[in-house]
């Protein structure tokens, strides 16, 4: 999961490239856009790919997208930014997208009664990726050049994810008898729904409304967060650090919320994720019309917490809401609502720097995720009619 975490450090690779080459600044934020809608489609293709192939095919074949995304961008970049939308945001996007999806839906299936955990543990090293390899990669394009660091982690993607594909195995269809009792013998909560059609639920777009309004603002500061700090006059190594940091944020809410899920209930972490981000984006707006670095930092953080729950949370309600029978599919089209996000925050970026700049998109953006706070609202009580009892045995 580190090394397909490596998707959200755009940010980190934009920079460099664009001084290389000297392409348009503003050309470069597309990519992460086309990233995230690439992740979507590999989702979608997984969930038919698994139906008919083992999932370590699935990997091997997810394995050889990521490379090969990699490795064609280092070799291409020289004959444009195109080279950068097809072989890094669509063939690796894919790739990656195809890789995450069979990670989750196959290693929660093992913990039916910890599925806010597992998600939260499995998605804690995702978005760690940007941390870990993605400031180790500043560094080496820094010693070594653009050139050999993406080839470097085009082949690393190839190895870690061949070897997972002769690890990985799916769960039995009896998993759920394995976690009838504790150790003591008390009942342990299954937190699965009913199979049912999610697609025809009222309930799915509800909560997708909510998720790319949400996201959509979000995505804007993760996609951005270097740029966004060289633009307040943040030295660029600090500025380089931020997209760590937001890494690091993101990773601890995503298992954070995983646990406090497990206690609690959608509807609490929901809330937490709305409130987080409503404050992160007023901050932000206020920190880039007062130039102000520190307020700037601190909105980062919250941002990239707030970001961490998003994934998690649509893994729980799909598991929770709608069943194990056909989760891989249901993730695969809730993943869909991260291209709307990215859609959301293109077309907020678009505008806002036609009307006035930085300050302008996330002003925009604090009103997106304060109607989302209001599409919540409308979500829980209808959810609370529907939701199915946890199952204890």
């Amino acid at each position: 999961m580190l090394v397909l975490g490596l998707v959200y450090a755009w940010s980190i690779f934009a920079v460099p490239l664009g001084e290389a080459y000297g392409w348009d600044p503003s050309l470069l934020p597309h990519t992460f856009s086309l990233s995230m809608a690439s992740f979507c489609i590999g989702g979608l293709v997984c969930s038919y790919v698994s139906r008919r192939l083992s999932i370590g095919i699935a990997l091997r074949f997810a394995a050889t997208l990521q490379a090969s995304g990699f490795v064609l961008v280092s070799l291409t970049a020289s004959q444009g930014i195109w080279t950068v939308y097809v072989f890094y945001a669509v063939v690796a996007g894919i790739g990656c997208g195809i890789a995450y999806t069979t990670i989750i839906s196959t290693v929660n299936l093992w913990f039916p009664d910890k599925v806010g955990f597992s998600s939260g543990a499995l998605m804690m090293g995702f978005g760690l990726g940007s941390l870990t390899l993605g400031t180790a990669s500043a560094s080496a394009i820094e010693v070594i050049g653009l050139t050999p660091t993406f080839i470097v982690i085009g082949l690393l993607s190839f190895v870690v994810l061949s070897i997972l594909s002769l690890l990985l195995r799916p769960a039995p269809e009896s998993v759920e008898l394995l976690f009838v009792k504790k150790a003591g013998g008390s009942p342990v909560t299954i937190v699965s729904g009913p199979a049912r059609p999610m697609l025809k639920s009222p309930l799915f777009y509800l909560f997708v409304a909510w998720a790319m309004l949400t996201l959509g603002a979000l995505l804007t500061l993760i996609g951005n967060s270097k740029q966004g700090a060289l633009s307040l006059g943040v030295d660029p190594t600090y500025a380089t650090l931020i997209v760590g940091f937001v890494s690091m944020m993101n990773g601890i809410a995503r298992i954070t919320i995983g646990l406090i899920f497990d206690r609690t209930s959608l509807k609490t972490t929901m809330t937490i994720a709305s409130l987080v981000a409503i404050i992160a984006m007023a901050a932000i707006a206020v920190a880039f019309f007062n130039l102000n670095p520190a307020l700037y930092y601190v909105a980062a953080l919250l941002a990239g917490f707030a970001a961490g729950c998003m994934p998690v949370l649509s893994s729980t309600f799909v598991r929770e809401g709608f069943g194990a029978a056909d989760y891989t599919k249901n993730l695969s089209y809730m993943n869909f609502s991260v291209a709307l996000a990215s859609l959301v925050s293109s077309v907020t970026i678009a505008i806002g720097s036609l009307l006035g700049g930085d300050t302008v998109i996330y002003i925009i953006h604090t009103g997106s995720v304060i109607s989302a706070a209001i599409i919540a609202m409308i979500f829980f009580p209808m959810y609370d009619c529907t939701k199915p009892s946890q199952k204890e045995e």
